[in-house]
């Protein structure tokens, strides 16, 4: 089961989510937000692990991996390639990076799934991947 939730700390559903889990998959985009995001939900589990610890209660949380998304991968912004560069000196960075299509915004806006679109292909074939690799 996938829970995805928002870098809440202490929030509830954060916090639920932290409890039944025993991996964390953090999301993360090749901007300061990204690289701000991954720091601060690490940080969110840094806690609740510590926290459980402290109170003797048994922890099994392990960090699966980074997955980047909504990436500019063919001519990347200085910004985009630091961001991934520190991401991959975290050891955590999953390959592959999920590209950016504008097919994904507009399949928003009309509520149909991207992936019954050749466009939206090269971003499902990415997740496709990256799941295998989380399962595993």
């Amino acid at each position: 089961m996938v829970i995805d939730c928002p870098n809440r700390q202490g929030g509830p559903l954060t916090l639920g989510a932290l409890s039944a889990a025993d991996s964390v998959v953090y999301a993360a985009n090749g901007t300061a937000d990204g690289l701000d995001g991954f720091y601060g939900a690490r940080q969110s589990v840094g806690r609740f692990v510590a926290a459980r610890q402290k109170m003797g209660a048994q922890v099994e949380l392990r960090e699966l991996g980074i997955i980047v998304g909504d990436a500019q991968l063919t001519v990347p912004s200085r910004v985009a390639v630091n961001v991934t560069d520190e991401l991959e000196d975290s050891g955590l960075l999953l390959r592959p990076i999920v590209p950016n299509r504008a097919i994904v915004r507009e399949m928003r806006l009309t509520h149909e799934w991207y992936g019954n679109y050749r466009k939206g292909t090269p971003v499902v074939d990415a997740y496709e991947e990256l799941t295998r690799k989380v399962i595993a």
